[in-house]
């Protein structure tokens, strides 16, 4: 069975081979990079036709829950700036 990280080398290879700009080749190398990794630290899984939907579907659940933590700590953020801005009138 093929290995998820074999295959983002091959991915990577492939996307210069077609002539991709490196800023996409990397953004999209970053992605796959954090979805491997997420796919072998929280569900144990290497190779890539062990992979179900299910386990996708938790992987978007998991970036959806960073990006809601993000928020929330920009949110306190902007509203101490707020409020320390107000306080200096």
């Amino acid at each position: 069975m093929p290995n998820i990280t074999e295959l983002l080398d091959d991915f990577k290879l492939n996307q210069q081979i077609l002539g991709r700009k490196p800023k996409y080749i990397d953004i999209c190398s970053w992605r796959l990079i954090h979805w491997n990794e997420f796919m072998q630290l929280e569900l144990s899984i290497e190779d890539v036709e062990d992979v179900q939907a299910i386990h996708i579907k938790k992987y978007i659940q998991h970036r959806q829950q960073l990006a809601e933590r993000v928020i929330v700590m920009f949110n306190d953020s902007e509203v101490k700036r707020i409020i320390y801005e107000v306080q200096e009138l």
